[in-house]
């Protein structure tokens, strides 16, 4: 009788065997965050004082969809970004979760795989935001998507953002009503329960 050889199967065996499991099974849940997410979605931090929604419209023959994106400040307070940023750190329930007070819109729309459209330059709508606060909004090209940051929000106010999606195929054939937020190719539902990124 090999001691070497007992030992190998009876240790060495069995704990190279656990270590490649637990790699498989940690691969395997970073492949399906998605899923993961959508079954487990991360708590929402219920009082954070900013809303979001979004409204989709196209006008006819432009070829281009628009997305109003609302950012709603639903409290008596003004909140700077500073403010924001330390009202999610003292009231984020997952120490393991960073979330920010910046929003990232990111495109979803896939097509045998590969995006189709993309998200045009953002504008905010001067007229609308006059006096409420000061947001900016830049687009990540090579990403395909938006972040909006708002540098201080006014009480009860409401501010716009304007997203444009150009190159989106049938666009013409299709009425688009502002209710149709299904149309909408921006990861944003999150959003509409607290106006923070997780």
């Amino acid at each position: 009788m090999n001691p070497f050889r007992e030992w190998r199967k009876s240790i060495a065996v069995p704990v190279v065997i656990n270590v490649t499991t637990a790699l498989v099974l940690f691969l395997a849940a970073l492949m399906f965050k998605p899923v993961r997410h959508w079954l487990f979605p991360p708590e929402t931090i219920a009082a954070y004082p900013l809303l979001c929604t979004a409204e989709p419209f196209a006008k006819p023959g432009s070829g281009v969809l628009h997305v109003e994106f609302f950012i709603i400040n639903r409290t008596r307070d003004t909140y700077s970004r500073e403010d924001l940023a330390r009202f999610l750190a003292t009231h984020n329930p997952d120490p393991s979760v960073t979330p920010s007070p910046d929003i990232t819109l990111t495109y979803w729309r896939l097509v045998d795989g590969r995006p189709v459209g993309r998200i045009g330059r953002p504008s905010l709508d001067r007229d609308f935001n006059y006096g409420k606060g000061e947001v900016s909004a830049v687009v990540d090209e090579k990403l395909n998507r938006v972040k909006i940051s708002v540098g201080h929000i006014n009480p009860r106010a409401i501010i716009k953002v304007s997203i444009p999606i150009h190159d989106l195929p049938d666009l013409a054939d299709m009425d688009i009503r502002r209710t149709d937020k299904a149309m909408i190719p921006l990861e944003f539902h999150d959003y509409e329960q607290g106006c923070y990124g997780r």
